[in-house]
């Protein structure tokens, strides 16, 4: 690749002219800002989100309808390890009240992302584990329901990969996390209009994908020997800027729980 080289100084004033900052909240972030967004999203609304502009994506990129659909898979089920009801308290402040007042999923908080000290509270008081990662609870539900998923995938290797490294991890090990107090996680009439309904039953939070005997690094080696480096890490870039994407629009739009 050849291009016009400039000076770092000069990088960072033509990125601050890109600033992704909407209403005080980062967008584009891969750490707890990306679900503490200032305004509540229900977690279905989100998945439909992601799953459109991720086939958008794909389609304007020119990638085959397999690859194209695989990664709308994805981006429908990326989400599904944030049904676990210490997160679903977090995203509510902390409140079991709130919480059982209204179970509808959520995947995103109506904290804003500077409320870091509230935060720091909610997350004590949920009882979420700290450093917890719900994208690799996604995949630890999708293996509990492989045929289910396997049905509606055509390299389901891949479905799995670009759901456990939408936020940057699982390439090729998961963050390491102490759950002491485990729950089964449930998500019934997860619905999309493309791939129909699943329900998905109790499936452990203490799924032990940081481990090194799990799936995740071999899956993620035949996938590079599949696809290529780099073209990993455009079909991973594609799930992951749908994912920025929709969480701006949803940002933007009001009304969107």
């Amino acid at each position: 690749l050849l291009g016009k080289r400039i000076s770092a100084a000069e990088l960072r004033r033509q990125l601050r002219a890109h600033d992704t900052v909407e209403d005080g909240v980062e967008l584009t972030t891969d750490d707890d800002d990306s679900f503490h967004a200032g305004r509540a999203v229900e977690l279905s609304i989100h998945s439909t989100d992601v799953e459109d502009f991720a086939r958008r994506y794909a389609t304007a990129l020119g990638f085959p309808t397999a690859i194209t659909e695989d990664i709308a898979l994805a981006a429908w089920l990326h989400d599904v390890g944030k049904a676990d009801r210490r997160f679903q308290i977090l995203l509510r402040g902390g409140s079991e009240i709130a919480f059982f007042k209204n179970e509808t999923p959520l995947a995103k908080s109506a904290m804003p992302s500077g409320a870091k000290a509230a935060q720091h509270i909610a997350a004590k008081k949920s009882g979420y584990p700290a450093r917890g990662r719900h994208e690799v609870q996604s995949v630890a539900m999708i293996e509990k329901h492989m045929e289910a998923i396997r049905a509606k995938a055509h390299d389901l290797d891949l479905v799995l990969h670009l759901v456990a490294s939408h936020h940057g991890h699982c390439r090729p090990l998961a963050p390491v996390v102490v759950d002491d107090l485990p729950v089964d996680v449930v998500l019934p009439g997860h619905r999309s209009a493309t791939f129909g309904l699943i329900d998905f039953g109790p499936t452990s939070s203490k799924q032990d994908l940081h481990r090194l005997e799990s799936p995740l690094a071999d899956r993620f080696w035949r996938l590079v020997g599949k696809y290529g480096w780099l073209e990993l890490c455009w079909l991973e870039a594609t799930l992951r800027l749908a994912d920025h994407r929709a969480s701006q629009h949803e940002q933007e739009t009001e009304g969107a729980t």
